[in-house]
């Protein structure tokens, strides 16, 4: 049986399959577009305590309403819609072979009354019987008999009836025609070079451009998104001991920070004034520095990653430190938090600190005169303000911190733990509770059924969500997102064991963390500290001691099997307290004493006991 394809010569299936490839592309591109963000717009629809005082003239340009992107999905959505109409208009026609059609009778007329019904159209329709045959040829006559020749047999033969059961025609077809729902003018040799044009378009540049492009920019740029130059720069100046001064140095070098026109060294310089313009707070209005300030969440993230790869303490947190002064631009060498207040000058905010007022909460409490005097030079409004940006600043609380190990009670040496950590949000003048301290804990019921309800990953959290608004951020992008930044340090060491991550969105309640990570081979007590740090905001990091008690695998095995040995000759003890009775009562019987020696030492136990 051979096959044949053939083209949509009528053109019936063409709009189907052209509809079926625009869909493919238009619904995805629709949903992204006005679905897909739902959790952004909700971002922007949360209450904004900030609103009223952010300065206007550095918020974020408002995108055009319509964009390129929506005129495609326009023009996307009228082709459907052609489609569609065409489709829903489009006549098909079928030629389905039906032999109570041709020979002009119903269904269920019976096999009898079919032949009498085809004797009398055979003798009306056979080619020798008509004569003055108009309009018409011999050839078309024989044909019209043949058909119904082979209608009468495939309703009253049982072999051409099978045929026509399975196949739909009265003899075994020969060969399968295969449509293929392409117009028949594609194949056309007059169009055959738009055709070879349009195939050559795709395949030879536009699948090359969009390969190429997908390749250079996976060799280009890291994970982080940030140019690989960059990180080459970065890589041979880290070291131990490194500032703020000299992280500002390679936030410089950056390729994204870059500025054009120049040589690397000239830009670099050139960066470094513009950022402590930045810091000190002048010349606002320069473009370069907007948009340098637009790119540097975006090279600080990757400059924790790249600096954590080291396992520098003191790099770690001073990366952190840095970022927290340029979204605030404060000073490097005058870390006041009071400075992220609106409205409040550096000498008030020296007075403040001198008087021992240093935080944004020691802040709210000193309602005295004596503290407040220094306020004196602003307006009521100005100092109303102050107090209700202090008031919205969200602040972090560590309720819990500790180190369990699952299935086990205690912590071992080589094991993988996890470092369980329960933060909540505060605000204002809310007293942040006590934390515990001692990771060695035993777990408690609780602890065993989350442990085997959740084996999270490194960066998964748990418990509630609320979605904070953007960071307070006067000088910098009003769009900057708040994240604080969980890390646990080794003191005697100055390194860090557990690597940096960033969690968001720290509700009122209460969210835990787990952290896997790997106990030290040793046994021992370990004093390690837990940071918990923000990108935003200066003054409100919390280091807390974190102290882990690692006992010794093979140690804690061994009393075990000691422990179950001891229970199993208990057990088996108890088990036959008529034959220790029984050794108690024959004194003349030492023969069967000294050979069941577990009689013998119950025996002398339970004497001791009746003395």
């Amino acid at each position: 049986m051979s096959s044949e394809y053939k083209y949509d010569e009528q053109g019936q299936f063409f709009p189907v399959f052209l509809l079926v490839g625009v869909s493919c592309f238009i619904l995805p591109m629709t949903f992204s577009t006005f679905f897909g963000r739902i959790t952004s717009k909700k971002n922007e629809s949360v209450s904004d305590p900030f609103t009223a005082y952010r300065p206007k003239d550095v918020l974020k340009k408002k995108e055009p309403k319509i964009r390129l992107r929506h005129f495609i999905i326009l023009i996307g959505w009228v082709v459907i819609g052609y489609l569609s109409y065409r489709i829903a208009y489009t006549k098909l026609s079928f030629n389905v072979w039906d032999p109570y059609e041709i020979l002009g009778i119903p269904k269920s007329m019976a096999v009898d009354d079919i032949r009498r019904h085809y004797k009398r159209l055979s003798i009306k329709f056979h080619p020798d019987k008509i004569r003055n045959m108009v309009n018409t040829t011999r050839e078309e006559v024989e044909a019209k008999y043949i058909e119904l020749t082979s209608a009468y047999r495939a309703l009253t033969d049982e072999e051409t009836r099978e045929n026509y059961v399975l196949y739909g025609t009265p003899d075994v077809p020969q060969h399968i025609d295969i449509g293929i729902a392409l117009p028949n003018w594609i194949a056309d040799k007059n169009n055959s070079i738009y055709v070879l044009g349009f195939y050559g378009l795709i395949f030879g540049i536009f699948l090359p451009y969009s390969v190429g492009r997908w390749w250079y920019g996976s060799r280009t740029y890291t994970r982080d998104q940030v140019h690989v130059g960059s990180v080459d720069e970065w890589f041979p100046k880290i070291h131990e001991n490194l500032e703020m001064e000299d992280i500002l140095q390679l936030l410089a070098s950056s390729k994204e920070l870059q500025i054009f026109h120049s040589s690397p060294e000239a830009s670099k310089k050139t960066v470094v004034e513009l950022m402590n313009s930045h810091l000190n707070r002048k010349d606002k209005s320069n473009p370069d520095m907007q948009r340098l300030l637009s790119e540097t969440d975006l090279v600080m993230n990757a400059l924790v990653s790249v600096i954590a790869a080291y396992g520098f303490s003191k790099p770690t947190d001073n990366v952190f430190k840095l970022w927290q002064h340029i979204v605030q631009a404060v000073p490097l060498d005058t870390p006041l938090p009071l400075l992220q207040l609106p409205h409040l000058h550096f000498e008030d905010a020296k007075k403040l600190a001198s008087r021992g007022i240093t935080r944004i909460p020691q802040f709210l409490q000193s309602q005295n005169e004596k503290s407040m005097s220094c306020l004196s030079g602003y307006s009521k409004k100005q100092v109303q303000e102050m107090v209700e940006v202090a008031s919205n600043i969200p602040r972090i609380s560590i309720l819990d911190a500790k180190v369990l190990v699952d299935g086990d009670d205690v912590v071992t040496t080589g094991a993988i733990a996890n470092f369980v950590l329960r933060l909540k949000c505060s605000y204002g003048e809310e007293i942040m509770p006590e934390v515990s301290v001692d990771g060695t804990e035993v777990a408690t019921e609780q602890d065993k059924i989350d442990a085997e309800r959740i084996h999270m990953e490194k960066d998964e959290v748990l418990g509630d969500l609320e979605v904070l608004p953007h960071a307070w951020a006067p000088h910098f992008t009003q769009y900057h997102k708040t994240a604080w930044w969980v890390y646990v340090v080794d003191p005697r060491q100055n390194r860090v064991i557990i690597p940096p991550f960033s969690i968001t969105d720290i509700p009122r309640t209460t969210r835990t963390i787990r952290i896997p990570f790997q106990v030290p081979p040793v046994e021992g007590t370990f004093k390690f500290q837990t940071h918990v740090v923000s990108n935003s905001y200066l003054g409100e990091d919390i280091v807390s001691n974190l102290t882990i008690i690692v006992k010794d695998a093979a140690v804690i095995q061994d009393v075990t099997v000691e422990e179950d040995e001891f229970s199993e000759a208990e057990d088996d003890s108890f088990e036959n307290p008529k034959h220790g009775a029984e050794s108690m009562e024959d004194d003349d019987e030492e023969s069967d004493e000294e050979d069941d020696p577990n009689a013998n030492g119950f025996n002398t136990d339970t004497s001791e006991d009746d003395e």
